[in-house]
């Protein structure tokens, strides 16, 4: 599968949002973004900046993932209907061969388009992710990474329930020094997949705070979006 269905919700600024698939042809509605060097800076490419030529190689690369799926991430502003970036959930799988069980995946996200940062729109498709990970496709945990001067991905990605599990130094280079990863998890809170997740083990602390707010996402994802 390499797109996921339709899912449509209005943030709590009144922004419309729309997840769901894309054309290659699509791509150019954010290329702009994908070569100004505010957006690529965490991006883990060094800085390197994309085409509409390189977006649709990445696009028939992604189209053929067994592994893999994305949404496009569409914005409804004033009448106009526009791509503003991606989000996905990769690497979907076993947790380990004897624990098929324990499914799950990582997850990324991009918001080419400035105009939209600081607007809701990461966070209402991590939350659309996540719901549809957990309630409708039955994973027990999600993982991300991020770059430790990138405050405001962070803060989107906690919103929902990661927590920190532990962190990778120097993965990339910017503004002239070496940038460490924080790397979080956000564990799914229905009882079935928490008790497959921790076993005779204890939750901590701050799994039980995050668990939490992973359980109001859901119920926030369940009454507002629209799966199609």
């Amino acid at each position: 599968m390499a797109f996921g269905p339709w899912m449509k919700m209005t943030t709590d600024t009144g922004l419309r949002v729309e997840l769901g698939p894309f054309e290659r042809d699509d791509v150019s509605q954010y290329v702009d973004g994908m070569q100004q060097l505010d957006v690529l800076k965490y991006f883990g490419t060094n800085g390197a900046a994309f085409t509409t030529t390189i977006e649709q190689e990445w696009y028939d690369g992604i189209a053929k993932k067994k592994d893999q799926i994305y949404w496009g991430i569409w914005v409804v502003d004033d009448g106009l209907r526009r791509l503003v970036g991606a989000t996905s959930l990769r690497d979907i799988g076993p947790h380990a061969d004897t624990q098929r069980n324990l499914s799950q995946a990582s997850t990324g996200i991009m918001i080419a388009d400035r105009a939209y940062w600081g607007k809701g729109v990461a966070s209402a498709a991590h939350i659309a992710r996540t719901w549809y990970a957990f309630r409708q496709y039955g994973l027990v945990r999600l993982k991300s990474a991020v770059a430790q001067p990138n405050h405001a991905s962070r803060r989107a990605l906690e919103k929902v329930g990661y927590t920190q599990v532990y962190v990778e130094r120097n993965m990339l280079f910017a503004d002239g020094a070496y940038v460490h990863y924080d790397n979080l998890e956000c564990l799914n809170p229905d009882e079935w997949a928490w008790k497959l997740w921790w076993g005779d083990d204890r939750p901590t602390r701050k799994s039980l705070e995050a668990r939490k707010l992973t359980e109001a996402t859901l119920k926030w994802a369940t009454d507002h979006i629209q799966l199609i």
